[in-house]
């Protein structure tokens, strides 16, 4: 995506959460290599223990979700961020700690996919649509999931 439209499309992203009384923005970067898509498991002690999700995480104060995009990926999975593509939506939930969240949803292009370190997770997958009923996940995430499959041109 252009750097002036996602820039523009960021911020219109995060006032339209701030109208509507969000509190925490979250980035979900969806990483696809050979047809398959990139998620997560998350650990037993953590919240949502044990389910699957695309890598991603917290927008920190003063941060852009674009910078947040490229910090998560980089921490959750030793990617680097090449570039960012389409938007795909968000997810609307409650955090651990009460408060209202939207994860917003970009799909990424990375650079060699060969090495994944996923230290906040206990392991990785690289999944089809086909196998995503063997995975844990939210309601809202295999939702998005779906979506994104269905959505697919490639």
């Amino acid at each position: 995506m252009d750097k002036a439209l996602l820039e523009d499309l960021c911020k219109e992203l995060a006032s339209a959460a701030a109208a509507e009384h969000v509190e925490k923005l979250v980035v979900g970067a969806f990483v696809v290599d050979k047809g398959r898509l990139l998620i997560l498991q998350r650990k037993s002690d953590d919240f949502l223990p044990d389910v699957y999700e695309t890598p991603g995480g917290g927008v920190e104060p003063r941060e852009t979700i674009p910078h947040a995009l490229a910090r998560e990926l980089a921490e959750e999975t030793g990617l680097r961020l090449s570039s960012i593509g389409e938007y795909l939506g968000h997810i609307d939930y409650i955090e651990e700690h009460g408060r209202p969240a939207r994860q917003f949803n970009f799909t990424v292009k990375v650079g060699s996919v060969n090495r994944i370190v996923h230290p906040e997770h206990l392991r990785y997958a690289w999944v089809s649509e086909e196998e995503l009923s063997n995975y844990k996940m939210t309601g809202e995430m295999l939702k998005s999931i779906k979506d994104f499959f269905a959505r697919r041109h490639d």
